[in-house]
Formats: C-alpha cells, sequence, structure tokens
C-alpha cells in the first residue's frame, strides 16, 4: 500500500527523532531521552495554538522588515512563547546541520515505524530503543545502533 505525502514526512521526522536521541544518549549528553508521537489524524497540539497567536497578531500588524517582523512574532505571546529566530542574526546565529545524512550511518531503521507511539532510551542500554504501540501495550526493544558502531 503506497502511503500518502504527509504520512512519509512524517516517518522521516520520527526516525530522525529516535535517531538524534539515541546519539544524545550515546555521547553523555542526557541520562534518558523519552518522547511520545501522536496517533495520525491527531494534528492540534500545543506549537499550533502559539502559531495560531501569531496569525492573529501578524494581520493588525504593519511589518517593512525583518526585524519588525521578528517583534511581531514576540509582540504576539504575552508569555514569551513565540521567539523569532532570525537565521542572519550575526549576535545569535542559527546553525543548520544534516542531521539525518549524519546519524543514518550510526543507527538502522526501526521497523513498523509508524505503528509505534512512545519511545525511549536510556544509558544503561546504550543503543537500544525501547517502544510501545500504545501506552497500554507491551514494552518492546529494538537494536538501533548498527554492529559496525559497537
Amino acid at each position: 500500500m503506497p502511503r500518502k505525502q504527509g504520512e512519509l514526512y512524517s516517518v522521516t521526522r520520527q526516525s530522525k527523532k529516535q535517531r538524534y536521541g539515541m546519539w544524545r544518549v550515546l555521547t553523555g549528553r542526557h541520562n534518558s531521552v523519552e518522547f511520545s508521537c501522536m496517533e495520525a489524524g491527531h494534528t492540534k497540539f500545543h506549537p499550533d495554538w502559539h502559531f495560531g497567536l501569531w496569525k492573529v497578531k501578524w494581520r493588525h500588524y504593519s511589518a517593512e522588515t525583518l526585524q519588525e517582523i521578528a517583534e511581531s512574532v514576540t509582540d504576539s505571546s504575552r508569555n514569551n512563547h513565540n521567539i523569532a529566530q532570525l537565521v542572519d542574526d550575526e549576535d545569535c546565529p542559527v546553525k543548520f546541520f544534516d542531521w539525518k545524512l549524519y546519524l543514518k550511518q550510526f543507527f538502522k531503521q526501526l521497523p513498523a515505524l509508524t505503528t509505534y507511539h512512545h519511545f525511549w532510551m536510556i544509558k544503561e542500554s546504550l543503543g537500544v530503543v525501547f517502544d510501545r504501540k500504545d501506552c497500554d501495550n507491551d514494552e518492546k526493544q529494538f537494536r538501533l545502533l548498527k554492529k559496525s558502531c559497537n
């Protein structure tokens, strides 16, 4: 059965998150990483709400420069949840990395990735991702680290 474009994008993002989380545990940046993914079709979550706040503010904002657009983002949130990140800002540069390409050399793809929604990795089991399809299902383990990286 062919995948829809949105589903393929979701698989790529989930795979990248797993590999990045595993990399952070393996390199000692965290003792553990845990995350849960929403089921397909459940797309309303907190960042969408904050983006919506900015959209409301933007409709009535008069901005002519990149700095003024950034100010509109900051002004859209009373609690400073919306923070503009300017790519060409010399004082606070945003750096981009090709994590997918870098991490692919160390980690395997989790089979049937879209059927799982809860993932965690811990320093006591380096290279292993623990997962559950749903919070009520039994825990499974998968060795994500390629054998050549041991």
